[in-house]
């Protein structure tokens, strides 16, 4: 283990589950693997998913972590406004980007428009 823990992001999880090498390394060497329930939402209202793949990221999201968003967490709820008062983000991923700040994780993502975000960690792969 490197000491890391990440926060994988919709398409991070995509390329994981179809096998990308580098995304394995990464969850292998990781402290902690996370996702957001908004990864959750979107993968499964992905159109034609299908019993394998449904299967697949289920067993995967009970080997993570689940982040939810619960209103009692104030500091949480400050960050997403903070993020979306910026506008560099749409609602979805700035909920994903103010959870890997809230809990201190490196998000993983295809999504470079995560780089605008200073405080953000971000491995773009």
């Amino acid at each position: 283990m490197n000491g890391i823990s990440y926060l994988f992001d919709t398409n991070a999880i995509i390329y994981f589950l179809k096998g990308d090498l580098d995304l394995y390394r990464f969850y292998n060497e990781s402290e902690t693997i996370s996702i957001s329930i908004i990864s959750c939402i979107e993968f499964l209202s992905y159109p034609n998913l299908n019993i394998d793949e449904l299967a697949l990221f289920e067993n995967f999201a009970q080997e993570v972590n689940v982040f939810n968003i619960e209103f009692e967490n104030k500091k949480l709820i400050n960050k997403i406004v903070e993020l979306r008062s910026m506008k560099l983000l749409k609602i979805p991923d700035t909920i994903i980007a103010a959870q890997a700040i809230d809990n201190n994780l490196t998000l993983l993502t295809r999504d470079k428009q995560f780089e605008r975000i200073p405080e953000l960690s971000v491995i773009s792969f």
